[in-house]
């Protein structure tokens, strides 16, 4: 009847009717037995209706406000009064959890939240000889804890910034709080019951960080000072006076558990808000008894794992003080042992048997600790008093404490950390499986399967059981867990012993094989997250594998081996590329993100340093770092062949684009510039076979230009970014600036493969040659074909390929750096974003024709002019002044930028070259020339980009003779004799003049391919020939050089520039006129270098080419000497340049045919032949042969050679 009852009845009416009653009822007894029927209406509603959105609206849509709010706004004046109240505050806190609704606030939260309103105020009022208040005060107190736990979210973190005032704030009920929290107050500090239900208020109330509204850098502001005394003396209370047995004491152990809490909580209000000398609350000025630490340490050792986890997790917050650190170092003793606090939070860590989040807290303790250094020199220090006390062998603090580590075994004790680790969200295994595995002798109590409680974990618990057999067998020998936030402290507390004694620590970790370990620990987050605990699990694993990417980062950029070993790891190579993937992620919530993008900042760091680390040891070992950073790329780039393209591609796109985390894109930016770098450097050391060799693994130049990744939606600029954080060296990472040359040993039917299908030159002659490799690729071949005119503005449905879409981000970047301030961490920002900009447009076509059709031309040369402006105002001779340094430097390292990004934007496309040169860039060059020579690496880098842009570019050449150094002019339409083509022969008669031993050659090798490749123009041949250029060769006489080595360098370097220039008759006119660099050049070809004397018997040859030379050189008995030397002694080559030679000078004279026989040429000549054709060690060619052939049968009118 009673459940038929229920079903016919209508709860809304019913619930309807009893708040009638409490509105109208006349007496005290009514409305509490009115309130009780609708607390049971109540819970009856909530347990039949869906817990949906619809059906908290229903029951919220009651009056309840108007209903119970007339009983809240007067204090209680009797007992009646008060038992009332009472009644509907215990109703009260049963309807705040249906508040959960964004569109309808809990107005009995606002009630509690205003200060001036009667009922908080309660709280101050003491009990009177009428009727006690205590058991109004818990009930309210436990209305206030069920507000705040209603408030609280899972992540307490983001809450409004310090200088913003919260709409509603505790701060009244906390300040309440803390005038009972008196010794001296013996109505409250007596009543346990009451104190603990103040102190679980208090711990809820303090929770949520943000709560005192603190000002930065202020000293502790009331209430946090007071609390912070009151809750330490009552843990004296409880403890103190109980010497070695105070930890052991259970007196009052739900109070002390929340006093501890308390204190975490206080501790991390103060440090949010960064207010100055948080740890002079807990640190006595005068004696000993004074100094809170000692009371509170005396708990470490409590049986109790909440107590014993809250102590060292209050330490270690502590322990971020320097101050506190060496207080703690100092004065904590263990009371059994003795030991300090290295050797007790050494000792919990390793101890296998302790709850995980106390050798979590253990280990973040370690960390702070060891976070405190000195910079001394170029050695990083442990700051003084820090070291272990009990260690009175070693001479300094990091020597002590890996004397403690090895004395601890930690590192045999690491790795069954690392061996332990479990990655399930719950340490419960329900009832069938608890009594399949124990029976119930054995297993006695359920709490034993607590994470928090336990000590030991049932093997088939942790993801090393294989099967129920292995676990029946091993019950016996229990195992313990690592949990992904221990694994997180131990990797931070290692990386700051990385950081005091990197060296013996990196070789440690490698010797005990926890390198590898550390990186089989990456994880991949979970893909479900159904409750908090999942979300926990989720963000620990996340901060777990941001840790453990740093310790790599730090570990391998001090030592190869761990690099070999990180490098040879492909499963954990693939799930680290594998974290970058977005779609692993939950981005709901702000800290999600934040926590993400923490991570990614750590795998890009590591990705740099994997292809970094060689190439940072060049210098010493040069021929195994080639070869390593191209093993790095290779294995990073196959990787992510198997891993797909376009999420890594999506999440560099993205991380660049994030200015509101400038660390994270810092980081992508460095990362991305490594591996540009790296693939530039290795694809120009490799040759044509190792590329057809490995067909299937796709290049970064491949994979920029031919797979498209999702558009970035947005591009955010904040005003305040965190800059701070960017640390100084990465502005001085060396970034490759490609430059081209022209060089004249090409003959025209040869054709350097690699090169022009890198620069995207591929003709029907390469495509004949590769038909292979093309068919093999046919994507990456289609891409190259096609024509520069090709529109890359992609329509609203189409999405950029990565090369292009990353540099319209790095575009937008590089153009608001430059509108930005210049102050120190913008600079640095800046650089980073030139390093990648400059990167990409030396790899990527699809980025250059983005830049081109993006306006890059005209920004960089308007760059110039303007640099051009602010040089202008200083001089150049005033420049040795150090003042007059500090100042123009800057200026003259941005000129360098911009001279090194032209430099990569003009690489191989000569439609970037032609807009550079309509641009007048050569005009602003020489305008700009007297200051690119006060830096020699500023005029290297000023001529590779000349030497580039003059490369197969007619225009480009041209446009050197028509330059101006007067400021407000532009360029000229004829050619000027005072153009920059003058300023580079001055130039190299400036540098011929410094050659020496010691002397870098240069910039004198540099300034002649830029004269080799302006003789494509007539108008720089025409320069160039009228120049007093060739005066300069004279100096190259063995007289003066006495044929020192140096020299020999410089002989060749002008040889290969004469070569070049006498290909014309403008220079086989001039250097024929000029005797002594005819004299000296017959001279060279009797060098003792082999390459030198090859390069002048061409330049010889080419000579012999213009008609009106060859009577003076018939004429001289020094080169007819050459000829038959040559033939006689000559290797077959030199035979060859000869036979050539003679061709030329014997074709329609018969006077020259005369004056080689009579020097016996023809003799020599058909002895060459005989010892080519019957000689197959001179490895002579046919057509070598048979042209010598055609010469002698020339040179003897015809007669028949048997």
């Amino acid at each position: 009847m009673d459940l038929l009852a229920l079903k016919s009845s209508s709860l809304d009416y019913c619930i309807s009717k009893c708040l009638t009653n409490v509105q109208n009822g006349t007496s005290h007894n009514v409305v509490i037995d009115t309130i009780g029927k609708l607390e049971a209406y109540v819970n009856l509603y909530t347990s039949t209706k869906d817990d949906t959105e619809t059906g908290k609206k229903e029951i919220l849509a009651f009056p309840w406000e108007y209903s119970f709010s007339r009983f809240l706004n007067a204090p209680p004046a009797n007992e009646e009064d008060m038992l009332l109240l009472i009644a509907v505050i215990k109703f009260l806190t049963i309807l705040v959890p249906l508040y959960t609704l964004k569109d309808q606030p809990c107005w009995i939260t606002a009630t509690l939240k205003n200060s001036s309103h009667c009922l908080p105020n309660i709280l101050q009022v003491d009990s009177s000889p009428e009727f006690e208040l205590k058991i109004l005060h818990q009930e309210l107190l436990n209305l206030i804890t069920v507000c705040v736990w209603h408030e609280q979210q899972f992540f307490d973190l983001r809450l409004p910034s310090p200088d913003e005032v919260p709409s509603g704030s505790w701060l009244h009920i906390i300040e309440i709080i803390s005038d009972d929290l008196k010794f001296n107050d013996t109505q409250h500090f007596y009543n346990l019951a009451y104190l603990d239900s103040m102190l679980s208020c208090l711990v809820h109330l303090t929770a949520a960080l943000g709560w005192s509204q603190s000002k930065a850098n202020t000293v502790p502001k009331e209430p946090i000072p007071a609390l912070i005394l009151g809750l330490c003396e009552l843990v004296g209370a409880f403890h103190c006076g109980k010497g070695s047995s105070a930890a052991a004491s259970l007196m009052g152990l739900s109070i002390t558990r929340h006093v501890l809490l308390v204190l975490n909580h206080l501790l991390a209000e103060m440090q949010y808000f960064s207010v100055k000398l948080p740890e002079m609350c807990f640190i006595g000025e005068n004696a000993i008894e004074e100094n809170i630490l000692y009371t509170l340490s005396a708990l470490w050792l409590s049986r109790d794992v909440v107590l014993r986890a809250a102590i060292l997790q209050l330490l270690a917050g502590l322990a971020v003080s320097p101050r506190a650190a060496i207080e703690l170092v100092q004065e904590t003793r263990n009371s059994k042992t003795g030991n300090g606090i290295w050797e007790t939070a050494l000792t919990i860590l390793i101890d296998h048997e302790e709850a995980s989040i106390a050798r979590e807290n253990a280990a973040t303790l370690l960390g702070n600790l060891a976070s405190h250094t000195n910079l001394s020199g170029n050695h990083v220090t442990l700051i003084g008093n820090l070291a272990p006390i009990t260690v009175k062998k070693s001479n300094n603090a990091i020597e002590a404490i890996l004397f403690i580590l090895e004395e601890f075994k930690f590192y045999k004790e690491l790795e069954i950390i690392l061996s332990s680790l479990y990655l399930r969200a719950s340490f419960y295994i329900d009832n069938k499986e608890r009594d399949r595995i124990l029976s119930p002798p054995q297993l006695t109590d359920k709490g034993e399967y607590a994470y928090a409680y336990t000590k030991f974990i049932l093997p088939d618990l942790t993801a090393h059981s294989a099967n129920s057999n292995s676990t029946k067998s091993s019950i016996e020998d229990p195992i313990t867990v690592a949990t992904p936030s221990l694994l997180k402290a131990v990797a931070i507390f290692v990386y700051n012993l990385l950081i005091l004694a990197e060296e013996e620590i990196t070789n440690i970790l490698q010797e005990y094989g926890l390198i590898k370990m550390f990186f089989r620990s990456l994880t991949i987050p979970p893909a479900r997250v159904n409750n908090t605990k999942d979300l926990s699990l989720y963000c620990d694993i996340l901060e777990m594998n941001t840790a453990v990417c740093a310790l790599l980062s730090k570990a391998v950029g001090n030592n190869q081996i761990c690099l070999g070993t990180i490098l040879h790891t492909r499963d954990c190579l693939n799930v680290m590329l594998s974290l970058l993937n977005p779609a692993v992620y939950f981005v709901n919530l702000p800290q999600l993100i934040y926590l993400r993008n923490r991570l990614w900042t750590e795998v890009f760091n590591l990705i740099g340093a994997l292809l970094n680390s060689d190439v940072q040891r060049r210098k010493s070992e040069q021929a195994s770092s080639n070869v390593r950073g191209g093993e790095a790329l290779m294995i990073v780039t196959s990787v992510l062949n198997e891993c797909g393209h376009q999420p890594f591609l999506q999440t560099l796109c993205q991380a660049i684009s994030f200015n509101s985390s400038s660390d994270l894109q810092q980081s992508a930016l460095s990362s991305l510039t490594s591996l540009l770098c790296l693939e530039n450097k290795t694809s120009t050391n490799n040759d044509i076979k190792s590329v057809e060799c490995t067909p299937t693994i796709m290049s970064v130049q491949n994979m920029l230009d031919t797979v498209r990744t999702p558009r970035t939606l947005t591009l955010e600029e904040h005003a305040e970014e965190n800059a701070e954080n960017i640390e100084p060296e990465q502005e001085e990472k060396d970034v490759k600036v490609v430059w081209e040359r022209k060089s004249h040993k090409r003959s025209p039917n040869q054709t350097n493969i690699l090169e022009n299908a890198y620069f995207g030159k591929v003709n029907q002659k390469i495509n004949e040659l590769n038909k292979k490799r093309i068919q093999n690729n046919k994507l990456y071949e289609e891409k190259i074909n096609k024509s520069d005119k090709k529109e890359l503005s992609a329509s609203a449905n189409e999405t950029l390929m990565a090369g292009a879409e990353l540099c319209r981000i790095l575009l937008y970047l590089y153009d608001i750096s430059n509108i930005k301030s210049k102050d120190g961490k913008q600079v640095r920002r800046k650089a980073v974003i030139v390093n990648a900009l400059t990167s990409i447009l030396c790899i990527s076509q699809e980025a250059k024709r983005l830049a081109l059709q993006n306006g890059l031309v005209e920004m960089s040369i308007q760059q110039l002019k303007e640099l051009h402006v602010k040089l202008s105002l200083e001089s150049v001779e005033y420049f040795r002044r150090i003042s007059d340094k500090k100042r123009v430097n800057p200026v003259l390292k941005e000129l360098g930028s911009v001279i090194g990004l032209m430099t990569n934007f003009m690489l191989g496309d000569e439609s970037i070259k032609c807009a550079t040169s309509t641009n007048g860039i050569a005009d602003a060059i020489h305008k700009l020339w007297i200051w690119l020579c006060v830096e020699r690496p500023l005029l290297s880098d000023s001529l590779k980009m000349l030497c580039t842009y003059t490369t197969d570019c007619y225009v480009a050449c041209q446009s050197l003779t028509l330059t101006s150094s007067v400021a407000g002019s532009g360029p000229r339409k004829v050619p000027s004799s005072l153009s920059l083509l003058h300023e580079i022969i001055l130039l190299i008669s400036k540098e011929m003049d410094l050659v020496s031993r010691t002397h870098d050659l240069t910039i004198l090798e540099l300034a002649f391919n830029v004269l080799q490749n302006s003789c494509a123009a007539v108008e720089c041949r025409n320069i160039l020939a009228k120049s007093n250029l060739l005066v300069c060769i004279s100096r190259l006489h063995p007289a003066l050089t006495k044929k020192q080595k140096p020299w020999e360098s410089v002989e060749y370097i002008w040889l290969e520039f004469l070569l070049t220039f006498t290909s014309y008759a403008e220079g086989q006119i001039s250097v024929a006129k000029y005797t002594d660099a005819l004299d000296l050049i017959m001279m060279l070809t009797s060098s003792t270098k082999s390459s030198n004397k090859k390069e002048a018997l061409m330049v010889l040859r080419n000579i012999a080419f213009y008609q009106p030379n060859r009577p003076r050189l018939l004429n001289s008995d020094d080169f007819l000497s050459i000829l038959v030397t040559k033939l006689t002694n000559g290797n077959t080559e030199e035979k060859y340049i000869v036979a050539a030679i003679m061709w030329t000078l014997i074709a329609n004279n018969q006077k020259a045919k005369l004056i080689l026989k009579c020097a016996g040429l023809d003799e020599k000549l058909q002895e060459c032949i005989k010892r080519l054709s019957l000689s197959p060690d001179e490895n002579g060619s046919p057509e070598a042969v048979t042209i010598m052939l055609h010469v002698l049968n020339s040179l003897r009118d015809g007669e028949k050679n048997k």
